[in-house]
């Protein structure tokens, strides 16, 4: 269960909507990501989260499948579901 409330786009203001929706279709999701929902709460964080976002799983020597693997993991070992 979350601790923090994670909001549902429609139920979000259109700049925060605009945001998760674009985070949704940039990891190709079929669901509004967790972590985008999170920054909903603090709005001034999300287009340097989206920045990194772009960088972290952007082109690399390092596969988009494990770099997904590795954030996986964390999480995992974080005990965070997100």
């Amino acid at each position: 269960m979350a601790a923090v409330h994670l909001p549902h786009p429609d139920d979000a203001p259109q700049e925060v909507r605009q945001f998760i929706l674009a985070s949704q279709e940039r990891f190709h999701t079929s669901f509004p990501p967790a972590m985008s929902r999170v920054l909903a709460g603090v709005p001034e964080l999300m287009p340097a989260y989206q920045d990194m976002s772009k960088w972290v799983y952007g082109p690399g020597q390092v596969s988009r499948a494990r770099k997904e693997l590795l954030a996986t993991c964390v999480a995992a070992m974080n005990a965070c579901h997100y």
